[in-house]
């Protein structure tokens, strides 16, 4: 159990130490606006937020370590489509993919 802890605190604060802080500028460099880094910012989180108790419930069902090990490989192709986008359409490919995976802590805890 302390493992999974471990891994979803570094989940967590790998997503919001790093990702938050440079993606704006990433965004405005590829010439979006306020409003777009607002609506890939909360795509992120609206398919999250929609997906987290499917998630749970796959994790009562197969167990927490096959769904943590699929989240993380959808995880690191979203970052990989993040890291070699060229458009901001690809950035927003990458956010709602991150949004609709990135559930470890609903998985963990469930």
């Amino acid at each position: 159990m302390l493992k999974i802890l471990i891994f979803l605190f570094l989940d967590v604060l790998a997503f919001s130490g790093v990702l938050i802080s440079t993606l704006p500028f990433l965004i405005h460099e590829y010439g979006g606006n306020i409003l777009l880094i607002t609506i890939i910012f909360g795509s992120f989180s609206f398919f999250q937020f929609f997906t987290s108790p499917f998630w749970g419930s796959l994790s009562d069902r197969f167990g927490r370590k096959p769904l943590i090990v699929l989240n993380c490989f959808a995880e690191i192709l979203a970052n990989l489509i993040l890291a070699i986008s060229g458009s901001l359409l690809m950035i927003f490919l990458s956010r709602i993919i991150a949004g609709l995976f990135k559930n470890n802590v609903s998985v963990g805890t469930a």
